[in-house]
């Protein structure tokens, strides 16, 4: 190679490592993009093994209905970021079909159980997450009759929609559900959870999911002697 061919060569891979750290750079300022990239990075590493790759492109899809900026930027886990965005009126009625035709054999017409435990409870006792629903309707329950639906991801997003309606109707019902706490959280202070040493609002302590509280009273020196 000649001089001048050699000096042509450097030329462009200057430019095009100039034009990577200019996608990169403008990757990182779109906070669009960053989430989507953020989640394709932790797949990559092995961060996320809840999720294959085709419905990881499902989530980051730029035409889907995901939206995971603010989730993640607040540090949450991807069980505490991922909310099911099939909820319309639409997709809950189709989330309803898809239940009658697969499920209703089960779980009774009315969702209130049968061979199957109830669906209208406000709580699942094998998760009650959209993704650890999303899990069960995918491979099914180990050890019990819930097999896996072989529905397509997005019918189990529509059935997740139907089955929050079932629940949002259970926990209006005037029948009672337990003692009232009179407990208020709002969504504020849930995001700030984790800077309050005297709350603990969430399963883990705040959305980073560390399970560590900053409060001074148990330290090493008194812990083993704590008593219930």
């Amino acid at each position: 190679m000649n001089r001048g061919a050699a000096l042509q060569w450097s030329v462009i891979l200057i430019g095009l490592g100039a034009l990577g750290a200019a996608c990169t750079w403008a990757v990182v300022r779109s906070p669009a993009l960053a989430w989507r990239v953020e989640l394709i990075s932790r797949k990559a590493e092995g961060d996320i093994p809840e999720l294959s790759w085709s419905e990881l492109r499902t989530i980051v899809s730029p035409g889907g209905r995901f939206n995971l900026k603010d989730a993640l930027s607040e540090g949450r886990s991807l069980e505490a970021a991922l909310t099911n965005p099939y909820t319309s009126a639409q997709d809950v009625a189709q989330g309803g079909k898809i239940f009658r035709a697969r499920c209703a054999v089960c779980h009774g017409s009315d969702a209130k159980g049968g061979r199957g435990p109830s669906l209208t409870d406000t709580r699942y006792r094998n998760g009650n997450s959209d993704l650890a629903i999303y899990c069960i309707l995918r491979d099914g329950v180990q050890g019990t009759a819930m097999v896996p639906t072989n529905l397509s991801a997005l019918e189990r997003w529509e059935e997740i929609g139907y089955l929050r309606s079932l629940q949002r109707g259970a926990a209006g019902d005037s029948s009672p559900a337990g003692p009232n706490l009179h407990a208020v959280a709002t969504d504020e202070d849930l995001r700030n959870a984790g800077l309050k040493p005297d709350q603990w609002l969430t399963y883990s302590g705040s959305y980073a999911g560390w399970r560590y509280t900053r409060s001074a009273q148990i330290t090493p020196a008194n812990v083993a002697g704590l008593k219930v």
